[in-house]
């Protein structure tokens, strides 16, 4: 098994959709730099959901490193890493298409964009083993 991490363009394959979601969501916010905010960065996305996101190396209020929290109506349910992905609550109401619904259609309220919906409808052309 190798040490070696992962090229640039395999992390970004693998990046969750949740944190795309959260993503498109901040830059539509005006929201950068969460590393330089002391704590956490905490958003409302509508009456039923919140993000709080912890750009810092250690864990604050509980959310780990580079990990992004979704809260239902207050309550925990679900954290993220951008890349390792994470879980989610599985209930009627909260769970993470609804979460996704809400998110993005708040996001293209804000004028922002929904990068998965658009990678999706415009993927790239395959290409054959060993071309660039």
């Amino acid at each position: 098994m190798s040490d070696e991490k992962p090229a640039v363009d395999d992390q970004l394959e693998r990046v969750c959709a949740v944190a795309m979601a959260i993503a498109d969501f901040a830059l539509a916010s005006g929201i950068s730099n969460i590393n330089r905010i002391p704590g956490t960065h905490k958003a409302r996305v509508d009456d039923q959901w919140e993000i709080e996101v912890n750009g810092h190396r250690e864990t604050v209020n509980g959310i780990p490193p580079f990990h992004m929290a979704v809260l239902f109506h207050g309550w925990p349910a679900g954290i993220f890493h951008p890349v390792e992905g994470g879980l989610f609550a599985a209930g009627d109401a909260a769970n993470e298409d609804s979460f996704l619904m809400a998110i993005r259609a708040r996001t293209i309220t804000l004028g922002g964009t929904d990068s998965l919906a658009a990678a999706l409808a415009h993927p790239p052309e395959p290409t054959r083993e060993g071309e660039c």
